[in-house]
């Protein structure tokens, strides 16, 4: 059995997939990048058009000809992060630029490997409440397809459980431990007091780089304080200058790395079509 542990990540599982590559061709001025897929069969034709558009909307033309790699990195996470939506934890994949004939983003599958299923959920450090009524919060069980998105939701409710009884000092952290045969996996969730996760890096994206160094600076004051997203939202409110009504947390991103008990932010400056423009930071 290999223990694998899970890390929710907005951007992606790193020890999941292949690096993407850092160099890139030069970029035609076009309004949206050439992207093709290939060897990728879990996914179909309309969710891999569903990813791209979907990452397309944190870059503007100018951000993703500018930074051509992060928008690599971010569209190859999206790709892998489906996978694991559909149970396939181990699957490989890796976004690359290429020139020929023309430079376009090429999303090529290593290995696709298989969909995993529940088998059993397991507890360590969850001793002040019964199993019976935490397994109720996950809402997960045993045959049920290991979903991201039920695993994220699963440990945010239990998190919610904890907080509500006044154990704001207790972490929630899933794990993963596979079975290669017959494709199982057993979730271990980790109950941890003062096991918070902790504000580490911040990035930014679509702004001058003066501008950019501005709000690293400002960052410092939030560099290790443990994470809450109205912590969050409290900052990036200040630093952004949203206007009334909207929620600065629609121009951010959180990567959350359990090992490290961190949390890297990631603001864009591009934000989707529907909303409000958002000022730039005064200098």
């Amino acid at each position: 059995m290999v223990r694998h542990v899970f890390q929710a990540v907005a951007v992606c599982l790193l020890s999941a997939g292949m690096c993407a590559q850092t160099s890139s061709p030069a970029i035609p001025p076009l309004a949206s990048p050439r992207v093709r897929f290939e060897g990728i069969t879990v996914l179909s034709l309309q969710e891999q058009k569903a990813l791209v558009e979907e990452v397309l909307e944190q870059f503007s033309s100018e951000t993703w000809q500018q930074a051509p790699e992060s928008l690599a990195q971010t569209l190859q996470a999206a790709v892998l992060q489906a996978y694991q939506q559909k149970g396939y934890w181990k699957a490989q994949a890796r976004a690359v630029w290429e020139n020929s004939p023309s430079a376009e983003l090429v999303v090529r599958a290593g290995v696709e490997g298989v969909s995993y299923m529940l088998k059993d959920v397991r507890w360590s450090g969850a001793i002040l409440f019964p199993e019976d009524e935490l397994r109720q919060q996950l809402a997960m069980q045993p045959g049920d397809v290991l979903q991201r998105s039920r695993i994220l939701a699963g440990a945010a409710a239990l998190q919610r459980f904890y907080d509500a009884h006044g154990y704001k000092n207790y972490a929630v952290m899933p794990e993963l431990e596979f079975e290669e045969a017959p494709h199982n996996a057993i979730l271990h969730i980790v109950v941890e007091k003062d096991g918070q996760l902790r504000f580490r890096n911040l990035a930014v994206l679509g702004l001058e780089r003066p501008h950019a160094e501005k709000l690293e600076r400002q960052w410092a004051q939030m560099r290790g304080q443990p994470y809450s997203p109205d912590k969050l939202r409290s900052f990036l409110q200040k630093v952004l200058h949203t206007r009334p009504g909207q929620d600065p947390l629609d121009y951010s991103a959180s990567d959350v790395d359990l090992d490290a008990h961190s949390v890297d932010v990631r603001i864009t400056f591009i934000p989707r079509a529907s909303q409000a423009e958002v000022s730039a930071p005064k200098p």
